[in-house]
């Protein structure tokens, strides 16, 4: 990029009252990471042509860099109006359109770009990428690979290609394609693109079930990039920057990659940490007319959102973010903490199983039995066929002396689910209680054939013989 610095600075002091030599001098200098200069040039540009739809267009790419929006549409649109039939104007006033949220107006204009240039592969792939997080993934298909049979070594092709495939569920050719898209970016690409790549393979492989590969995945990114939230795609550093909701909106399942890998590597006070900074990120997103966050009044607020959480998107992600705020307490053993932000998952969704099941064991753990039992019955009204409920209620059964019932609950849940060692285990110490030994003897062996490795079984089963005089 030097070389060509310094040719195009000399075509300049050949040429000076030149707008292309001033316009590939400006082009250069951005490219370069020169901003300032780049934009010096451009201008100077303009001024010999103030009809120069390439310069007009430069201008605006060097706002957008910077997050001034406003200023980028303004000469992207003037750009347009300059010369209709320049594609790149077109392709870029769509990036502009996209960046501030204005979804059909920038599909509009990338199908613009391509009808004045049918071989602009950029297009197709902002194209494909706004089919893609519209949910049309085969049109997003079908326009990534419109794309790649123009130009197969863009890595933005494979990047976009890959998160289509991701959200099919096609984790196999998802991480084949990221790997890809990793080798077109190089070495020298910025640590942001590296970590936003190798994070997304991480991604996949957890999902896929492969957790030692994500494990190793998710290190290898905080490795490069500890301050990057995981799988933020680059392009998405400047739509941070705006002040849309909407756009924001679409960073919260990108931030929560961060908080979901720090609790898969079981560093759990980075975990909570990051939880918590996405649920205050869910609220700072939320319109609610007459009520103004600011920083203190999160508490306060956070009521003010719950009835519109459940009908909105965010409220989806709220409630996760609580129940895993929730989770990571209760590994610290702060249950009344944990219990807090298990109960706020609930109020925005009464049916969260997996909020109440952890509320029963916070209370059964706290010696609240009445209250748990309360929490169990209303899980088990809600899911009448879950093993998990039934354990749970025989467990308050077993803590209350209340043996015979506490036999009914693990028989279900053993109805339910045969093969449950906490079932058989359980069982076979209400069994004990009632000094049915060899019931609970029966019980225990069932159990220890399930789980062979389970120290807390053959302690029981010991017990239950030393009490037999064996």
């Amino acid at each position: 990029m030097d070389d060509s610095i310094q040719e195009f600075k000399k075509a300049v002091e050949v040429g000076p009252n030149s707008e292309k030599t001033r316009s590939n001098l400006g082009i250069a200098y951005h490219e370069s990471g020169e901003r300032d200069k780049a934009t010096v040039e451009l201008e100077e540009a303009l001024k010999v042509n103030p009809r120069s739809a390439e310069a007009r267009s430069a201008l605006g790419n060097i706002y957008m860099d910077g997050g001034n929006l406003d200023e980028a549409l303004f000469q992207f649109k003037e750009a347009v109006k300059t010369d209709e039939d320049y594609a790149d104007a077109h392709n870029n006033l769509g990036n502009a359109y996209w960046a501030v949220g204005w979804r059909e107006q920038a599909v509009s204009k990338y199908k613009d770009a391509i009808e004045r240039n049918p071989n602009l592969g950029v297009a197709y792939v902002n194209l494909g990428r706004a089919y893609g997080e519209a949910g049309m993934l085969d049109q997003a298909i079908e326009e990534l690979a419109r794309a790649e049979r123009l130009n197969p070594y863009m890595p933005e092709v494979h990047y976009y290609m890959a998160e289509v495939y991701y959200d099919k569920g096609m984790l196999k050719d998802a991480v084949s394609e990221y790997k890809k898209s990793m080798e077109l970016y190089g070495q020298d690409a910025p640590p942001d693109i590296i970590a936003a790549v190798n994070s997304r393979v991480a991604l996949a492989q957890y999902k896929a079930g492969n957790h030692d590969e994500a494990v190793s995945g998710f290190k290898k990114v905080l490795e490069i990039a500890p301050d990057t939230a995981l799988a933020i795609k680059p392009e998405e550093k400047a739509i941070s920057k705006t002040s849309s909701v909407e756009m924001q909106k679409e960073m919260i399942p990108k931030e929560k990659a961060l908080a979901e890998s720090y609790s898969l590597m079981g560093d759990n006070d980075k975990a909570l940490k990051q939880w918590r900074d996405v649920i205050v990120h869910c609220l700072d997103t939320v319109d609610v007319p007459g009520t103004h966050i600011e920083e203190g009044t999160v508490e306060k607020a956070r009521s003010s959102f719950n009835e519109l959480f459940q009908a909105d998107a965010i409220g989806r992600e709220a409630q996760g973010v609580y129940l895993r705020i929730g989770r990571a307490y209760l590994k610290r053993g702060n249950l009344g903490e944990a219990q807090l932000e298990l109960k706020r998952a609930l109020d925005i969704n009464p049916t969260l199983l997996e909020a109440r099941l952890e509320l029963v064991k916070i209370l059964i753990r706290k010696g609240s039995l009445e209250e748990a039992s309360l929490e169990a019955k209303r899980a088990e009204l809600l899911y009448p066929s879950n093993e998990e409920v039934e354990i749970l209620l025989g467990d308050i059964c077993l803590k209350r002396d209340m043996l015979g019932d506490a036999r009914v609950k693990y028989n279900e849940s053993l109805e339910l689910s045969p093969r449950s060692v906490r079932a058989h285990n359980n069982l076979g110490v209400a069994y004990v209680g009632q000094g049915r030994l060899d019931d609970a003897v029966m019980e225990y062996l069932a159990a220890i054939e399930l789980d062979p490795t389970s120290p807390k079984i053959h302690m029981n089963l010991g017990r239950a013989y030393y009490r037999k005089g064996m």
